[in-house]
């Protein structure tokens, strides 16, 4: 759920967004620009740039403990520093998208700001907007990709009707998957208390396939929608992308 950063691990292995999920299961980015992946194992690679042979043991990485998280809406400047600071990291890091840019944006300023928090440190985090700020972040209306369009589409109308999204996600990568849902399962219950409908996102097909299955395991229904792809952005390497739409007064 990525300006179309993503409403996001490891149920495949590798994707994103700025918006919903990115991390693969015991996998690894050798280089930021040579884009290779190896497997969970001890591996060599010799770096094209450096010629420098290097091991990485990425299924020896100790995950984060989830004991003693916070999560929260934050407007705390230092947290949300470290928000902006990780999103951009992880996210040329590990997708590779060296012309993406994480600090503080208009949509930031605008949205609801989730952190997750372990001894003073942000290890995930994700962006809540909702339509009464303009148009959201994933929304590009000179396209003709909007929300409401989409919908139309889809055969599903919006009049009248709550809805928000999310968007910006992001993991440290020893971060478990199981962190994005509790951060999902909050968000859910403010969704369930508040009336609003739907929670919109634009992912990768790999990233939207593990929002899907994480949403499913909360108890919520979602849905990809294949037959549209958003407008590509240079930002993330002109990588397609496709709306996903959760409902969670459903289930």
């Amino acid at each position: 759920m990525q300006e179309s950063e993503n409403l996001s691990e490891q149920q495949d292995d590798k994707t994103e967004n700025e918006n919903w999920f990115f991390s693969p299961k015991n996998s690894w980015f050798l280089s930021k620009r040579s884009k290779v992946i190896l497997p969970g194992k001890d591996s060599w690679f010799v770096n094209p740039l450096t010629a420098a042979k290097v091991v990485y043991k990425a299924s020896r990485r100790k995950k984060i403990s989830l004991n003693d998280v916070t999560i929260t809406i934050t407007k705390d400047p230092e947290l949300l520093q470290q928000y902006y600071d990780l999103r951009d990291k992880e996210y040329k890091d590990y997708n590779g998208w060296v012309e993406y840019d994480g600090a503080e944006n208009d949509f930031d300023r605008k949205a609801n700001i989730m952190v997750a928090v372990k001894d003073g440190k942000v290890i995930a985090g994700l962006r809540v907007s909702v339509p009464h700020t303009g148009y959201l972040s994933n929304e590009v209306p000179e396209k003709s990709f909007t929300y409401k369009e989409i919908c139309h589409s889809c055969g599903i109308g919006l009049e009248g009707v709550k809805y928000i999204e999310v968007s910006a996600i992001v993991l440290d990568r020893k971060a478990d998957n199981v962190l994005l849902s509790k951060m999902l399962r909050d968000i859910v219950v403010y969704c369930r208390s508040n009336d609003i409908k739907y929670m919109f996102g634009v992912s990768t097909q790999k990233c939207n396939r593990d929002y899907r299955a994480t949403l499913k395991a909360i108890g919520v229904a979602s849905v990809i929608v294949d037959q549209i792809e958003a407008p590509k952005k240079s930002k993330y390497n002109n990588e397609p992308m496709n709306p996903i739409i959760a409902i969670p007064k459903l289930i």
